[in-house]
């Protein structure tokens, strides 16, 4: 809080309420952050464009900067002490432009080649690697919480056949990605690619270590 004197006061650690009196006609009150303000990150040295990116602030207890760890590749942060500044944009017009220009969502690649730069990584990629393993089956119920996990409750959600009859009915978590790609008969997303993961040995669809990714129509086939 600024008063028009140009005295600078905090609320942080004063007397609130003796402040609160002394207000007068030209003070200008600052608020505090809040959640889902838009806020500059930025870590040095500033190497190219995604040094300094915006975020959606989530206001926390401690005196740290905590983020997801997806975004850690553009600001090669390794979390050994890295020092990282954060900056609030003050108008309205500052906070549009940021989030327009400098959000995450519109940065998830480098403009150098076009590679992506926020993906999934660590526990994201294990826990993928995990569920569409060939021994990885799901009961009705199981499968219905996982595909419910990635939606907004609002979208319809088509249950595929289930890959085991009997004698029970099971689903795969492969199924799981094909049902997150085309959730429903309207979907009009179609991703069709084939490509080999770390592990394969050869033999394409065959291949004995199920080193093989491959979808059709987006999941539909």
């Amino acid at each position: 809080m600024g008063d028009a004197q140009g005295f600078v006061k905090s609320l942080a650690f004063g007397d609130r309420e003796k402040i609160a009196r002394s207000l007068r006609d030209g003070d200008v009150v600052e608020r505090h952050m809040e959640d889902g303000d838009v806020v500059l990150f930025n870590r040095q040295p500033s190497l190219h464009k995604v040094s300094i990116m915006a975020h959606r602030a989530k206001v926390m207890e401690w005196r740290t900067f905590r983020f997801n760890t997806c975004v850690c590749a553009p600001y090669n942060a390794d979390f050994d002490g890295d020092e990282m500044n954060m900056h609030l944009p003050q108008t309205e017009e500052a906070r549009a432009e940021a989030n327009l220009l400098m959000g995450v969502h519109n940065n998830l690649t480098t403009p150098r080649n076009g590679e992506p730069l926020v993906a999934a990584s660590q526990d994201f990629l294990s826990a993928s690697y995990i569920l569409t393993q060939n021994d990885q089956f799901f009961t009705y119920e199981q499968f219905c919480s996982l595909v419910t996990y990635f939606g907004d409750a609002e979208e319809q959600i088509d249950i595929p056949p289930p890959t085991m009859v009997k004698p029970i009915q099971l689903w795969t978590g492969k199924q799981v990605f094909s049902t997150m790609l085309c959730p429903n008969k309207d979907t009009k997303i179609l991703v069709s690619f084939e490509t080999k993961e770390k592990n394969y040995i050869g033999n394409k669809h065959f291949c004995k270590n199920d080193g093989w990714v491959a979808f059709r129509g987006g999941g539909k086939n």
